[in-house]
């Protein structure tokens, strides 16, 4: 039904559904009809009552070309976006190698041994509302590629010892996230870190910090989480079974052609995601003028 004003003229240009019921007025109007506080629930009752607007055949037809094309664009940017990182993993692999393999022949050392004092536990503060000064990095806002997401915080007390500089390497400790990892950067601006981190300041007389946050990308730290987490009420890695995770310490100039190749690729990488923003809002201007 979805209109009945429109059924006959929209069952031309089925190819138009997913774009009526995928945009955020439909949604609205699902979430405003919905019942059940643990599991919401819509029914077709309320669904096929929504009503749109429906320019004519001609117009429906450019509209679903149009908006096709903008999705195949944005899953081809995506798919590049995924292909990237696949790259940097790879370019890593073949200039260092690995440690059980070690094909190079690089010092074979451990995370405590490169690292600037001990591996430390962050705040246990709970969170509260942004105040607009410190952000309060908690093992939730570590994305999967390594990067924050938008639900910004800020701890009930900032204590200074928890402060992080340019560099450092947060661990996530517990959970079913655990071995996520982040690379602050002082781009994130002012921020301290919870306790379910573990925060290690990179010697940069022998590593950089980028080498580091990117060995933790490669298979073999992901077989070490498998391997080291202990599985008791959930998942978890302390910061000792981290400090003795064997890392190659390969020279610095090294090191550094590696970090060039990987500025190169974030450059990359943000001109991708600045296009799929640029695309994103195009499509929601489309639809908005044309099919709510």
């Amino acid at each position: 039904d979805l209109g009945a004003r429109h059924q006959i003229a929209f069952l031309n240009r089925p190819e138009l559904l997913p774009f009526v019921i995928q945009n955020e007025v439909f949604f609205d109007f699902a979430v405003g009809g919905s019942a059940g506080s643990l599991s919401p629930r819509v029914k077709w009752e309320h669904l096929k009552n929504y009503e749109f607007e429906l320019p004519g055949l001609d117009e429906q037809k450019r509209l679903a070309e149009a908006l096709w094309a903008v999705n195949d664009t944005l899953e081809a940017y995506k798919r590049l976006l995924a292909k990237t990182d696949e790259l940097v993993k790879a370019r890593f692999v073949e200039m260092f190698g690995t440690p059980d393999s070690n094909i190079y022949g690089f010092e074979i050392s451990t995370l405590k041994e490169i690292a600037i004092g001990s591996l430390s536990y962050g705040s246990t503060a709970p969170a509260v509302a942004y105040d607009g000064k410190t952000r309060y990095v908690r093992i939730t806002d570590i994305t999967e590629t390594g990067s924050l997401n938008d639900d910004i915080k800020s701890a009930a007390k900032t204590d200074e010892k928890y402060i992080l500089s340019e560099g450092d390497i947060l661990f996530t400790r517990t959970g079913a996230t655990v071995g996520k990892t982040f690379l602050y950067q002082e781009k994130y601006g002012r921020c301290i870190y919870a306790g379910f981190l573990i925060k290690m300041i990179p010697d940069t007389s022998k590593v950089l910090p980028e080498y580091i946050f990117y060995f933790t990308k490669s298979d073999f730290y992901n077989n070490f989480v498998i391997f080291a987490q202990r599985v008791v009420a959930q998942p978890n890695i302390n910061a000792q079974e981290y400090g003795d995770l064997k890392i190659i310490v390969p020279p610095l100039p090294l090191q550094n052609q590696f970090a060039t190749f990987v500025h190169q690729t974030d450059k990359s990488k943000q001109e991708l995601k600045q296009a799929v923003t640029d695309l994103e809002a195009t499509y929601k201007r489309i639809v908005s003028d044309n099919l709510t």
